[in-house]
């Protein structure tokens, strides 16, 4: 295992699926330390973890993917509200979502980014785990839950995974001009995935002259900047993934527990009987 520092993250060169599992607990070890010395940190969240397929690809959002330019919290509000009347009457499901107006009212009256009551916040996880481009990005509570949507998605362009760890920090500093990323809890409402994937998001936002924005997270994390939030990211080689999945299934981690569809059942079959006993 090699490792080495890429601004504020922490990066982890492995060979093997274990090593991924020495890493995980590396990482642990290195946030209960620093929250042990830090007392500005002691208040910090546990570490989540997210799993991408190609270890190039950036930190991004759904939204940012589609949407190259900032977007406005009112504007992304506004769309929300244009989808409700088409999802609630083919889910079956009500939400109580404030007017446009009343969104409008909240964000003029923001003078801080911690915020915890989000406009629509159970609406947006159930839109983001259904496809609607989101401007929160999902981590799971458990790093064998990210390992398996890194391990289980590989293309033939992606020579490597990765997985990354991130623990937000106590106290944070702010001004305007700076993005800053919150993390927003599990104990909502929402699709049963994102139960089964022990879900949380994270959100970046700022002001600016035109209002409250999302931000980018891989701004906040290139900024030149002392910040108690913490960023690590495993890489691993693609070779490692037959290894990794058959170990995961064993875990009971795999595409029918964290999916639960009648697809992810076959697609769970499938890897059994001819990837992980050819």
């Amino acid at each position: 295992m090699e490792f080495y520092n890429r601004g504020r993250m922490k990066v982890y060169n492995v060979d093997t699926w274990d090593g991924v599992k020495d890493a995980f607990r590396l990482i642990e070890e290195e946030r209960i330390s620093l929250a042990q010395k830090d007392t500005l940190a002691r208040s910090s969240s546990k570490t989540l973890f997210r799993g991408h397929s190609n270890a190039e690809w950036d930190i991004q959002t759904t939204l940012e993917r589609v949407r190259k330019e900032p977007v406005l919290i009112t504007d992304y509000y506004r769309h929300m509200l244009l989808t409700l009347p088409q999802v609630e009457a083919f889910s079956n499901t009500r939400w109580e979502l404030i007017s446009y107006d009343e969104c409008c009212a909240w964000a003029a009256q923001r003078y801080d980014l911690y915020w915890p009551d989000y406009p629509g916040y159970e609406y947006m996880i159930y839109l983001r785990h259904h496809g609607f481009p989101s401007p929160l990005l999902d981590w799971s509570s458990s790093p064998y839950v990210a390992a398996f949507f890194a391990y289980s998605n590989i293309s033939e362009k992606s020579e490597s995974i990765a997985i990354f760890a991130y623990a937000e920090g106590g106290i944070k500093s702010w001004n305007n001009s700076i993005p800053l990323i919150t993390v927003k809890g599990p104990y909502v409402r929402s699709h049963k995935r994102h139960f089964l994937q022990q879900c949380q998001y994270t959100v970046c936002s700022k002001f600016t002259s035109r209002g409250l924005e999302y931000g980018s997270h891989e701004e906040v994390f290139s900024l030149d900047r002392e910040t108690p939030d913490r960023l690590w990211k495993i890489v691993a080689p693609r070779s490692s993934a037959s290894h990794a999945l058959e170990d995961l299934d064993t875990m009971n981690v795999n595409a029918l527990s964290l999916i639960g569809s009648e697809d992810a059942l076959i697609q769970t079959l499938g890897a059994r009987e001819y990837f992980f006993n050819p």
